[in-house]
Order: structure tokens, then C-alpha cells, then sequence
């Protein structure tokens, strides 16, 4: 296993891509789900003395129960007291009735969003008969998912901006970068440790989808990570889906350029690359997109581009 020194310690700089709990810096991990496409997200901890940090709950109690099954090694011994979502979206926060104990720390918007899309309409969804393709396409996106049973509670601590934290001495700071994935999105930035949990800001090799929008906002959460990136000199990445990016310098992204700009509601470039002055970040390869994955456009910003 690969480490570097950098500015803020340890960090892992080659995590494979493989399904569970993946140390990528000093008490800092990532519970990877491969292969990133609908509903296999990522999550992470924090592990300090004073108690642990949970990043985003899975999809449905089982994924999340074998996850924290995952992370008791960690978490017996500091048991996780927050849960930070990233986002309202139900693979990132479908598990969190597992920790009745813990505060569920998110924004104001991604609270009040997590009501839209509870557990059982998804389960409804699986359910009714909508004939081919679509029948084929919901099973092959949720079906592998148990959504009976599940409760999601409400968040207990909320803002709006950004907020700062603290944890048996570890600086931790979310900011809000929606509405662009969706309505309430944020970053956890953990500062001593040169990490950064993108959440559904970035999906790496897969299609990325703007459901709120606008535009312009996606762009500037991913202009935001890249400024993290330069302020760590490559800081460690975990996206909402996918394997984390090589850690390396990096610049203005091109990827997020006023050009791209210009096409957004077009098919998007197959190869995705941040690239700066001194060196690139590789975010992966795009697919060809399946027509529902074009949906990564938004309705505010291109409302003649799209059904």
C-alpha cells in the first residue's frame, strides 16, 4: 500500500477499488461499494478518541448493517456519535434509523428534501407495472435493494453555509454547495487529514447527474474540491460513487470550463480531466449514457433541452 507525507500526514494514495472499509489517512476511512452505479454509493469515517464520525449511511439496513459490521473494529472502542449526510438522496441516508443514538448532522434544504423520495415509494416503484423498458430498467436500478421496513428520522442538527465541528480534537468543516446534485448538497473537508467526502458532486467513472441544479452550481462545488485539492497539494478525494481519483496537483478544472458550460444538455465528453499548470486529476471515464443518465442536466438550466 502506497502512503505520501503531505502538508496534513499520512494518506493513502492507491485504495483498490473493492468493496469495504479502506484506511485513507490517520483514523480517517472509506467504505467503498463497487461498482458505483445506481444505489452502490460511498461512505466514510472519522475515528477520534472522543468517538467517531459516520459520512452517509448505505441504501437500505442491510447494506448499512453489514457496513458498520465492517467498521466495528474501529467503532467498539469509539462508537459513532454523528452522522453527517452529504445529500437527501436515499443511498446516502436510507440507513440512518440504524443509529437512533447518533446526531444526523445535514443542511436545512437536504432536511427538508429527505421527505420526497421516502423508502416506500421506491418499494412501490418495484411494484407497478409501467411495461418494457421501463419495468426491466427500475428492477436493474433498485431492485437489488430491501426499501420494506425502513424509517428514515429526521435530522437533528441542520444549517445553511457552512458549518464548523469538532471532534476529540479534529477540525471538520461542511460547507453547502447546493442546489446542484441535489437541493441540500455538502462537503466534509477534514483539514488536519487532506481528505475531502464530495458526496454526489462527484461521480467517478460514471455519469454524473444534476438533479436540482443549476448547472453553474455543479460547477462550482467541483471548482471548490479542486481548490481543496491545490490547498492539500493533493488532497485525498471520496466521491459519492466510484473508485477515489489519484491524488496529484491540480489546476482549473477543464472539465467544468465555460466550453462545457456552452454544451451542458449534450452528451458529455467520454474522459473527464481536471488539468492546471503543473500536473492533472484524472476523474475518470465516462460511459456512453443511457438515456435516463442524460438527465445529468437540469431542468432550471436547460428547460428546451429536455422532455
Amino acid at each position: 500500500m502506497a502512503t505520501d507525507e503531505g502538508p496534513t500526514g499520512r494518506r493513502i494514495v492507491d485504495v483498490p477499488y473493492e468493496t469495504g472499509l479502506h484506511e485513507v489517512a490517520d483514523g480517517v476511512f472509506a467504505y467503498l461499494q463497487p461498482d458505483g452505479g445506481w444505489g452502490w454509493s460511498n461512505a466514510g469515517l472519522l475515528a477520534t478518541d472522543a468517538g467517531s464520525m459516520l459520512v452517509d449511511t448505505l441504501f437500505d439496513q442491510v447494506l448499512t448493517r453489514r457496513m458498520l459490521d465492517a467498521m466495528a473494529w474501529v467503532t467498539a472502542a469509539q462508537p459513532i456519535g454523528t452522522v453527517v449526510n452529504t445529500h437527501a438522496n436515499g443511498d446516502h441516508c436510507y440507513g440512518n434509523g440504524l443509529l437512533p443514538d447518533a446526531e444526523v448532522v445535514t443542511t436545512e434544504a437536504a432536511a427538508r428534501e429527505m421527505g420526497a423520495v421516502p423508502p416506500s415509494a421506491l418499494l412501490a416503484l418495484l411494484a407497478a407495472d409501467m411495461g418494457e423498458p421501463t419495468n426491466g430498467y427500475v428492477q436493474e436500478a433498485f431492485g437489488a435493494f430491501e426499501f420494506a421496513g425502513i424509517e428514515v428520522p429526521e435530522p437533528t442538527r441542520t444549517f445553511t453555509g457552512s458549518l464548523d465541528l469538532e471532534l476529540g480534537g479534529r477540525p471538520i468543516s461542511l460547507e453547502q454547495v447546493g442546489p446542484a446534485h441535489t437541493a441540500g448538497d455538502l462537503l466534509v473537508h477534514l483539514p488536519d487529514a487532506g481528505v475531502v467526502f464530495a458526496g454526489d458532486i462527484l461521480f467517478i467513472d460514471g455519469t454524473p447527474i444534476v438533479w436540482d441544479g443549476p448547472i453553474a452550481n455543479w460547477v462550482a462545488a467541483c471548482d471548490r474540491i479542486l481548490d481543496l485539492d491545490q490547498l492539500h497539494d493533493g488532497a485525498v478525494i471520496v466521491p459519492g460513487h466510484g473508485p477515489l481519483p489519484m491524488p496529484t496537483v491540480s489546476g482549473p478544472s477543464a472539465a467544468t470550463s465555460p466550453g462545457w458550460r456552452r454544451r451542458a444538455g449534450r452528451p458529455m465528453p467520454r474522459t473527464h480531466r481536471c488539468t492546471g499548470g503543473t500536473g492533472t486529476r484524472h476523474f475518470g471515464r465516462v460511459p456512453a449514457l443511457p438515456p435516463v443518465g442524460r438527465m445529468g442536466t437540469s431542468r432550471r438550466e436547460c428547460p428546451r433541452r429536455l422532455p
